[in-house]
């Protein structure tokens, strides 16, 4: 069996997988000591492989690895981005720059389509990848993710104060709490036309979202195609 980790900025989310089947699956905080309370001892002797993808802190990562060499007998393997794999090439000049997750994200659209794509992820930030119809990454934008918007708010300004109202509407807001959640809904459907704009220009008829916001961005008018373990699947050999 192998155990696929992928490592966010605040969640990890990770499954177990074995000739393309999928024995569990599981998410939390890197400090949860139940992270993976649904493996059973039985799975996890007979695990012969940890992979991870992260872009989590140095002190968070290291501190995963040695719980994974512990708990499972094997040294993890840590995924990083490349120049090019499988025919697909990499607009960053320093590869290393690069997150891993977006990496793995346009890898695995890049195997299953073999055509033009743009990846959008609604984690933590907002990213969006575009890749041609030759495997070519033509780079992307990131963006304050949709908490991080409503962070810089609080912490920015010493007179917006709200409690979060949610919902899709953007019509103009009436109290502290709508203009806040309207305009962040306003902000996403500017993005969500300028990424539709784009993709006309570039020939790209295919979007795909994934990330913990992704339903967010479908409800404002996204049409995508919704792949919530895209960066898990570009660990798949």
């Amino acid at each position: 069996m192998i155990l696929q980790v992928d490592v966010g900025n605040t969640r990890a989310k990770w499954r177990l997988i074995e000739g393309g089947a999928i024995f569990a699956r599981g998410a939390g905080s890197l400090s949860d000591e139940r992270l993976f309370e649904a493996i059973s001892s039985q799975q996890q002797s007979s695990t012969s492989e940890v992979r991870v993808a992260s872009v989590a802190g140095e002190a968070g990562l290291a501190s995963l690895l040695a719980r994974l060499s512990a708990e499972f007998g094997c040294i993890p393997r840590v995924y990083q981005a490349i120049d090019e794999q499988a025919g697909l090439r990499l607009a960053y000049r320093d590869p290393g720059r690069i997150g891993v997750d977006r990496w793995l994200a346009m890898l695995a659209a890049w195997k299953r389509y073999r055509a033009a794509f743009v990846v959008v992820d609604a984690g933590s930030a907002l990213t969006v990848d575009f890749v041609d119809a030759q495997g070519v990454h033509g780079g992307g934008y990131i963006l304050p993710g949709w908490r991080m918007l409503e962070n810089a708010l609080l912490q920015g300004t010493a007179q917006v104060r709200f409690d979060v109202e949610e919902g899709e509407p953007v019509e103009p807001g009436n109290s502290t709490a709508t203009c806040v959640s309207h305009g962040r809904n306003w902000l996403w459907s500017a993005v969500i036309e300028r990424l539709e704009r784009d993709c006309r220009q570039q020939a790209i008829g295919r979007t795909i979202v994934t990330g913990g916001d992704a339903g967010r961005l479908l409800a404002l008018g996204l049409q995508a195609e919704h792949w919530p373990d895209i960066v898990l699947d570009g660990m798949n050999d």
